[in-house]
């Protein structure tokens, strides 16, 4: 009874997270989404919907208000509004157009950064906020990530079956050997961290003789991808893909590419990779890299110890999510994806009152 308790405190405090007076009338929340998920707007909202009923089942029931009877954003109702690119967005955003946008935390903390005078980050950044409300961060944090948290990898057509395995044996040496929990800390721990630190271009050798491989990027997910305002490619998936290259002996070429168009432009081939986000795998860690990270930066001294009973409504909550998100954000038909080179979960953007 306890545990469920501070489940539900949990979930309504630090995931769901009041949302202030801009949301405390009855009228759906208007959010803003990029358009990469595959569902139409009325899909979309439906599958939040269905997600808070099954959530309220399993904890039993949400609803609650916090002490100042402000609404929670994350249990309002969505109409969902699509973007086709990131600028758009913010746009929307600034102008009161949609009342939240929803990205991926470490974008959210990144934008927030640039725009601290405008813009506060739901979520992600909750985690200190509600430290003398919840004792157990380390549950608090495995729940945030089983519930919203996504892989990304890399998708490529069917019959590119050699690449995608050159691609998966270069990732498992990137985790073997250390790199990728370095740039992880290089190129999105530290960036969010310290706002003066800037995103530095990839820089991969040409390999002489070698065959190109062309990797569509949208820059719309700084840190994990961006373009600079020069337009060179940066960010930590091209980091990670110069390191691939080095490893398996291919050139990358960096293509922009429209987050709505990434499809096409694979089908097409005017590209031969795309990133891809899509559920966060049944079997893996409780908690990500990324997430201790961010927390060991003010909490150094815990450590990720969970009684069987936590693991099993982790796993539980996971199975929920991933049964409702089925289909809206999985690969496409005629494609096949790699292993997961980096996890995140969404977190919402709102303007400051």
């Amino acid at each position: 009874m306890i545990l469920k308790r501070l489940l539900i405190s949990i979930l309504c405090c630090a995931v769901l997270a009041a949302a202030g007076s801009a949301f405390a009338d009855t009228a759906p929340v208007r959010v803003g989404e990029l358009t990469w998920l595959q569902q139409d707007s009325t899909e979309r909202s439906a599958s939040l919907k269905a997600m808070q009923a099954a959530f309220s089942v399993l904890v039993g029931g949400f609803g609650e208000t916090a002490e100042n009877d402000t609404a929670y954003l994350y249990f309002r109702d969505k109409e969902i509004i699509y973007y086709d690119n990131l600028n758009s967005m913010l746009l929307a955003l600034q102008s009161g157009e949609i009342d939240a946008a929803e990205l991926y935390s470490s974008v959210c903390r990144y934008i927030r950064n640039q725009n601290s005078d405008h813009l506060k980050v739901y979520m992600g950044d909750q985690m200190n906020e509600i430290g003398p409300r919840i004792e157990n961060r380390v549950l608090m944090l495995n729940l945030m990530d089983a519930l919203f948290s996504v892989d990304f990898s890399f998708m490529f057509l069917e019959g590119q079956e050699p690449l995608r395995d050159l691609f998966n044996g270069a990732l498992k040496e990137l985790r073997e050997d250390g790199t990728k929990d370095r740039l992880l800390q290089e190129e999105i721990a530290d960036i969010i961290f310290n706002p003066e630190k800037k995103i530095i271009p990839a820089v991969s050798a040409p390999i002489e003789g070698a065959e190109t491989i062309r990797v569509g990027v949208t820059g719309a997910l700084p840190p994990v991808d961006y373009f600079t305002e020069a337009g060179k490619p940066a960010g930590y998936s091209t980091r990670i893909l110069a390191e691939i290259s080095r490893r398996i002996g291919y050139n990358i070429e960096f293509v922009s590419v429209d987050p709505s168009a990434r499809v096409l432009a694979l089908s097409s081939g005017k590209v031969d990779v795309i990133f891809w986000a899509r559920n966060h795998a049944k079997d893996g860690e409780l908690v990500n890299t990324l997430v201790w990270k961010t927390l060991f930066r003010d909490h150094p001294d815990l450590t990720n110890d969970l009684s069987e009973d936590e693991q099993s409504m982790i796993r539980s909550l996971r199975d929920a999510a991933m049964t409702i998100r089925a289909g809206e954000n999985e690969q496409m038909e005629g494609t096949i994806l790699s292993d997961p080179f980096y996890s995140d979960w969404y977190a919402y953007l709102v303007r400051k009152e």
